[in-house]
């Protein structure tokens, strides 16, 4: 599309201007604060609701203006021929609210006109779109600089990749020899039988983790190995064979001890202690009938405490009941009051009010109604009064000095209850001391005679176990002592045999780690190819992307991948301009007139991918000595002039 024509009328600061560019270059010249860029906004936001600069809340209003049309209008060559006018009036809104004379503001609204024809706003934006595609396409297609700085290195990769063409996996691996022979599209298969594939990159991250996970494992191996090893018990010059045939003459050995301890050695304290025991059952037996009997002598006093304290908690239950029934009604009667008094009040204001004949005056005029409306005007005022009292009386009957009476009528019988309970529970309370003080106390169990008996017979029978221990102590010593030294000798036998066996779980273990050993070696060096083959993948796809990338440009070049310092491959997406010299310069370092050539470059090769041609403005273009031509794009240079304190516009001769 070509533009023919702009106007602008009191739009940010212009009261009024008109380009005639009929479809071809052309540069507008004036000095600071002029209007250049507004030419460029009001473009842009003919199309996009934006400012030149993409800025968002943009409005064409002029600073300290009110009331007035702000319009921006364009005629528009599309490429087959036909001519579009394309309108747009912002402008505010006043509305009078209900019952006053005036105007008041009420916000903004933007009216839309195709060939003059009014239309809807989504309307507008489908023509636009049909003509210069998408908004983003728009800001790529018209601002030079929003591809390369604006955009998100994400977006212009994206962008990059569907004008220029992505390559595939399958592409890569294909046109690649050490990735084709060394079968790398089976190497990415998911495992199972789904088909299908990881992404390289999930494959190398998978594979990284791998790496650390196999290397941590085989730089814990050795240490583990050390431990076993240490770990290996000193158990002497025995063997299975020797070591069983020892075990088996110490276990005899120590039977034959055992035995002869416990045939030579009839212990006379059995039958004792088991008197003993006969007699503590007895005991307690004693115990628990002696106090069954004392318990009995005071049953029927313990019956009647109990009741007395019953019937005081219930005395104590009512007496709370009824105090908190009265703080309830206490709290009604305040309510009913504080709403009888505002209900007096409330009357009193209404019964007050009398009709005044000055009220039957227009409010606007000031001029008496006639008297057929003045009667009904008073008739309306004197029904709308008696409604009011009559609502006030109802609403005060539910607060009535007889209900407020009734209900501290209530409070003071509940009072009287809660003093006829308190003496019933002093009676009681007291009436409950004089039970407990005909309580007997227990007789002591240890006092009576049967007590005395019994434990009198246990100390004998004790005595008599303790001379028969005494007389066999001796005997009984030197056979213990016998029996504890075979146990040893076995034990020291069993000591052995269980260092044998740790040592041989400890050498199987050694040899399990070093088999894992080499197992994790061998994943560890699988692993590591497989990471190189990634890393030739990547290397391979920047090669092939770079190619079919920087093919599209004349002059510009593209960094899609950073090399990590680890030696990964990073995505980014960085525009390249060649210098002076030769070598290649971000786009954010180099300067003013290199970075709006590049962004020209950019919007042609866009163009031509879409085969969508936008006019585009370039601002700030007197930084620019040598502006890169483009025959089949409509260029508006946007010069600072300092003579020109109106705006000038010049066509280009090539044009």
């Amino acid at each position: 599309m070509k533009l023919l024509n702009i106007k602008l009328q009191n739009f940010q600061g212009v009261r009024s201007a008109e380009f005639d560019f009929g479809g071809k270059s052309a540069s507008i010249y004036g000095d600071n604060a002029t209007g250049k860029t507004t030419v460029f906004n009001a473009f842009t936001w003919l199309l996009f609701d934006k400012a030149s600069t993409g800025a968002k809340n943009f409005s064409p209003k002029t600073e300290g203006t009110h009331d007035l049309d702000y319009v921006a209008e364009a005629l528009i060559e599309t490429d087959d021929g036909a001519q579009v006018d394309l309108r747009k009036v912002f402008h505010e809104v006043y509305k009078k609210k209900r019952g006053s004379q005036t105007k008041e503001f009420s916000g903004h609204t933007t009216e839309y006109y195709i060939d003059g024809v009014p239309t809807t706003a989504t309307e507008f934006t489908s023509k636009v779109n049909s003509l210069v595609g998408t908004e983003e396409q728009m800001k790529m297609l018209t601002m030079p600089d929003y591809f390369p700085q604006t955009l998100g290195w994400q977006d212009r990769r994206k962008i990059l990749l569907e004008v220029c063409g992505d390559v595939s996996d399958e592409d890569v691996i294909e046109n690649t020899p050490e990735l084709r022979d060394a079968g790398f599209s089976k190497i990415l298969l998911m495992p199972g039988d789904s088909g299908r594939s990881y992404t390289v990159e999930e494959f190398r991250k998978i594979m990284a983790e791998q790496k650390k996970r196999l290397n941590s494992q085989l730089e814990s191996i050795p240490e583990r190995i050390d431990e076993a090893e240490k770990a290996i018990p000193d158990y002497g010059d025995e063997t299975e064979e020797t070591l069983a045939e020892k075990r088996k003459t110490a276990t005899q050995e120590l039977k034959e001890a055992q035995a002869l301890a416990r045939s030579d050695t009839d212990d006379g304290t059995v039958a004792i202690y088991s008197k003993i025991s006969n007699l503590n059952y007895q005991l307690i037996e004693a115990r628990n009938q002696h106090t069954d009997a004392e318990a009995q002598k005071n049953e029927a006093v313990n019956h009647q405490i109990a009741e007395s304290r019953s019937r005081v908690q219930a005395i104590q239950a009512k007496s709370d009941e009824l105090k908190r029934a009265i703080q309830s009604k206490k709290i009604d009667i305040e309510t009913m009051e504080r709403q009888r008094e505002m209900l007096l009040e409330s009357y009193k204001e209404v019964a007050k009010h009398k009709w005044d004949d000055s009220q039957a005056v227009c409010p606007t005029c000031h001029r008496p109604f006639d008297p057929e409306q003045a009667e009904e005007m008073k008739a309306e005022f004197n029904r709308s009064r008696s409604e009011k009292l009559t609502d006030i009386n109802r609403r005060g009957q539910e607060c009535s000095a007889d209900k407020i009476a009734a209900l501290q009528a209530e409070i003071d019988s509940m009072a009287q209850q809660i003093a006829d309970l308190t003496e019933q529970y002093a009676s009681e309370t007291e009436n409950g001391v004089s039970l407990r003080e005909k309580l007997t106390a227990p007789v002591p169990f240890e006092t009576t005679d049967e007590y005395k008996a019994i434990t009198a017979k246990i100390a004998e029978l004790k005595q008599e176990a303790e001379s028969w221990e005494s007389s066999q102590h001796s005997v009984l010593a030197e056979k213990e002592e016998a029996v504890r030294e075979k146990q040893a000798a076995l034990d020291a036998l069993t000591e052995i045999e269980a260092k044998m066996k740790m040592a041989a779980t400890q050498a199987k273990r050694i040899e399990e780690l070093k088999e894992k050993q080499t197992g994790y070696a061998q994943a560890y060096d699988e692993t590591e190819f497989k990471i190189h083959l990634c890393e030739v993948f990547t290397k391979a796809k920047v090669q092939m992307l770079d190619k079919r990338i920087n093919s599209r440009f004349r002059t510009l070049r593209f960094r899609l991948f950073d090399e990590q310092i680890n030696g990964g491959i990073k995505d980014c997406c960085e525009v390249l301009i060649p210098s002076s010299d030769g070598t290649l310069v971000p786009y954010a370092t180099a300067n003013n007139a290199a970075k709006i050539n590049a962004g020209l470059e950019i919007i042609h090769t866009l163009a031509s991918a879409w085969n969508i041609w936008i006019p585009v403005m370039v601002d700030n273009a007197e930084a620019v000595t040598h502006l890169t031509e483009y025959p089949d794009m409509q260029i508006i240079r946007l010069v600072v002039s300092e003579k020109d304190k109106k705006l000038r516009m010049e066509l280009d001769e090539a044009a």
